[in-house]
């Protein structure tokens, strides 16, 4: 199987065996030199096809942030749907800090480089989550203490 990955198409490719300095030296961390972004960790109840629905409205180019921001950045959102037994198994963790109810981190990230679009890109991101919050507040997913992803910084 481990073949049939390599055969995938890719734009640029060095794979070879190498040593760990050398891993560490070909990753492309410069790729978002220059970026500035903003996240924003949303916890859900659960993941539904309405709920996917607006945050592809969301995100969209033709929507309205879409639209809004492709002149300045881009705007993404990323969803951890975990199985419902998440919490049956292991034990006290960081997250969620405590194992009474399943929550499922997500989070929104606007990135631009302008600091001259800090206002309006920090503003999506806030009015957007609200979006999403209340979208899932309309499916009754109850977020009441609902925590945050710490991991999303």
């Amino acid at each position: 199987i481990f073949h049939d990955l390599l055969d995938i198409p890719a734009d640029t490719s060095n794979i070879f065996t190498r040593s760990y300095l050398s891993l560490v030296q070909a990753s492309p961390v410069n790729l978002t030199l220059g970026f500035r972004e903003h996240y924003n960790s949303i916890p859900l109840a659960d993941v539904t096809l309405p709920l996917l629905d607006t945050v592809f409205n969301l995100t969209e180019v033709r929507y309205y942030w879409g639209t809004k921001l492709a002149a300045f950045g881009s705007f993404t959102y990323s969803m951890e749907p975990f199985l419902p037994d998440i919490l049956t198994h292991g034990g006290l963790s960081a997250y969620p800090p405590t194992r009474a109810r399943r929550f499922l981190p997500s989070v929104l990230s606007v990135s631009w480089t302008d600091p001259e679009n800090d206002a309006v890109m920090y503003d999506a991101a806030v009015q957007a989550a609200a979006v999403v919050i209340d979208a899932a507040t309309a499916q009754e997913q109850d977020l009441t203490n609902a925590s945050r992803y710490g991991n999303y910084a």
